[in-house]
């Protein structure tokens, strides 16, 4: 038992060791900020002065400059992503208008019929037609009306022409026979006195 104790805590105190000197901030690891604070604490001290190690200014400022120069190349890069979508926005936005626009043509055709290239309103072309079609119906009536008192006027005078032609008949068959009468008795009346 106490050879697992012995062992527990061998490993414990190896592992707070690997612990310690992996956290401990060097100038080959770590953020920029991780790095400034190891100059600013591992750098000697003269009177109210920090001496920093030359080679350590170097490096920090190759690792600070790359550090920039990646930074600047994703800013360039993601100014290059946001330049290319505002691009793209744009020709969405002008392909909506174009297509909000061929929308309202489209519902403004559909809304209308063109008659002589005017587009009329369905409302008012409706008004129109059905004008037109009550004004043809009473057009008809009025003719059919006017036909039928015309028709009944004809059929009226066709009866008094024909009373009439029957009373001329007749009364010609009367005078022709009153003629032939005359004439008989002037014959006669001619033959008598050519006798006498």
């Amino acid at each position: 038992m106490t050879k697992q104790i012995f062992i527990v805590l061998l490993f414990t105190i190896i592992s707070f060791s690997v612990e310690a000197q992996s956290s401990k901030p060097t100038l080959e690891t770590g953020t920029v900020e991780n790095q400034f604070d190891y100059l600013i604490t591992e750098s000697e001290r003269f009177k109210e002065f920090q001496v920093v190690n030359r080679r350590w200014l170097r490096k920090v400022k190759a690792q600070v400059l790359d550090t920039l120069k990646d930074v600047r190349t994703e800013l360039s890069n993601t100014q290059n992503l946001v330049n290319d979508q505002k691009k793209e926005i744009d020709a969405l936005k002008t392909e909506l208008e174009e297509t909000n626009g061929d929308l309202t043509d489209i519902t403004n055709k559909k809304n209308s019929i063109s008659i002589f290239g005017q587009n009329i309103p369905k409302g008012t072309y409706n008004a129109i037609m059905w004008s037109i079609i009550g004004g043809l119906l009473a057009f008809l009536l009025l003719y059919i009306m006017r036909f039928n008192r015309s028709h009944a006027v004809i059929s009226k005078t066709q009866e008094a022409l024909d009373r009439t032609r029957t009373e001329y008949d007749s009364f010609r068959e009367r005078m022709l026979k009153r003629e032939q009468e005359l004439g008989r008795k002037l014959q006669d009346e001619i033959n008598r006195n050519t006798n006498l």
